[in-house]
Order: C-alpha cells, then structure tokens, then sequence
C-alpha cells in the first residue's frame, strides 16, 4: 500500500545525491555523505508523506539554505526532547523542580504541534469543501 511512497523517497533521495556529486563536477570520486541524518530525512519524509502528505526536507534545495518552517523545528524539538532524560521521571517528587527546564519544553513544544496539525486539518477541510467530496484521502482518517 505504501510501498510507492517508499520507493519515490529513496529515488528522490539517491537523485539528489547523484546531483550533488554531479555538482561537484567531478573533481573526487567521493562525495562525503552523513548516512544518519540522511537516512532519518528519509524516514521522517516517509512518515510525513504517508499521515499529512508533507515532506520534512526537500532534496532539492540543501537544508541549510532553506529557511526552517515552524512545523520542521517542533517535529525536530519534539524529537530532541522524546530521547532526553527527564530526572523527575525517575524521581517524580522533583517535578515541581523542572531540573533543566525540560517539562517547559515539552509544553511549549506540545502547543507548536498541536497548533500545527490544527493547521494541516484546517487546511485539509478546506481542500475538500473547495473540491467538492474528494476521494477519501490518509488525512481523512485521522
């Protein structure tokens, strides 16, 4: 079922690099590549385009010369704040505490996401009472 989604994101992103090496006209045989970063824009593109058909990085255009969407920088503090460890989970009488200020991340970036996917359905609402009842899209469902 999204075995076609997979495969455009790898092609995209293999043709990238092929442009990137292009681009560099030659002058190595190598390209010096980050393979985990590379591979996580996959992922992220592919999780993305499945649920709210949206990319997190154009391979198109490099990530650092393209200005940062508040969407890609919540999903990326999300992300951030997800792996860290929170000492008032280990010891719960320390939360009033918030050591670090990590629970006041995690608010403020929960409020970013939420506005943002109330953003992504207001917009999906929109497409589909200017398209009259579109076919049943992967948004439809959430």
């Amino acid at each position: 079922m999204f075995k076609s989604v997979r495969e455009d994101e790898v092609r995209d992103a293999v043709g990238a690099l092929y442009q990137q090496w292009i681009n560099n006209n030659g002058n190595s045989q190598k390209l010096l590549v980050e393979m985990k970063g590379w591979f996580s824009d996959i992922t992220l593109n592919v999780i993305l385009k499945i649920v709210v058909n949206k990319r997190y990085v154009d391979y198109v255009s490099h990530r650092e010369e393209k200005p940062s969407d508040e969407w890609r920088d919540s999903l990326r503090t999300f992300l951030e704040l997800s792996g860290m460890f929170v000492v008032s989970d280990a010891l719960p009488f320390l939360r009033w505490m918030d050591l670090g200020g990590v629970e006041k991340a995690m608010k403020k970036t929960a409020k970013n996401i939420d506005h943002t996917l109330e953003k992504w359905l207001e917009e999906h609402k929109q497409k589909k009472s200017f398209l009259g009842q579109p076919r049943e899209t992967r948004i439809s469902w959430i």
